[in-house]
């Protein structure tokens, strides 16, 4: 892992996207993420570093097969966190438009942040929050939703990440509202 990570980082100083092994031996190895919002794997042996506020772990597994027999390692990482001057600055209330506790409507999401900078959005519970092509669809369902909407710049050698968690009301809840 040391080798793929190159000179300038460490597995527990990850600051951009690396290559990972993509076999041992005659062996070929097959990559996992924990949490792709962390490390992402693009399915072509590369980890794609998405880099936050704060310093985050993360595990990739590598998986060995021969005949019926496999073998696993995990590896530890801690991807640092991004520079002040780096990190992305989003009014998400501006974006939703609603209260951020009680989202019950789409809304549109800007394709650039305010500086310019192209972005990404995903969501960490895509049943419950969709986004799509400049649109978020809010879908609500039978329970509550505590949701991360998040938001990722290409940085060229890494991804800069900031996220809002969002509250999405039951439809049970919304159906009461609309008769009282």
């Amino acid at each position: 892992i040391a080798s793929a990570l190159g000179q300038e980082q460490t597995q527990d100083a990850v600051k951009k996207h690396f290559t990972l092994p993509a076999a041992a031996g005659a062996y070929p190895i097959r990559w996992t993420t924990a949490d792709d919002t962390i490390i992402r794997l693009d399915g072509s042996g590369r980890a794609l570093v998405i880099r936050g506020d704060e310093p985050q772990q993360v595990s990739l597994t590598a998986t060995i097969q021969s005949g019926g027999i496999s073998s696993s390692k995990i590896y530890t990482f801690t991807v640092q966190p991004v520079d002040a001057g780096e990190a992305i600055r989003l009014d998400f209330s501006a974006i939703v438009g609603q209260e951020l506790n009680a989202v019950r409507n789409d809304f549109s999401l800007p394709a650039a942040s305010p500086d310019g900078k192209g972005l990404l959005w995903y969501s960490d519970d895509e049943h419950a929050l969709l986004p799509i092509g400049g649109h978020a669809t809010v879908i609500r369902g039978n329970e509550d939703k505590q949701v991360r909407l998040i938001a990722h710049v290409d940085a060229g050698k890494y991804f800069v990440s900031t996220a809002q968690v969002l509250g999405i009301p039951k439809l049970e809840e919304i159906l009461a509202q609309i008769h009282e």
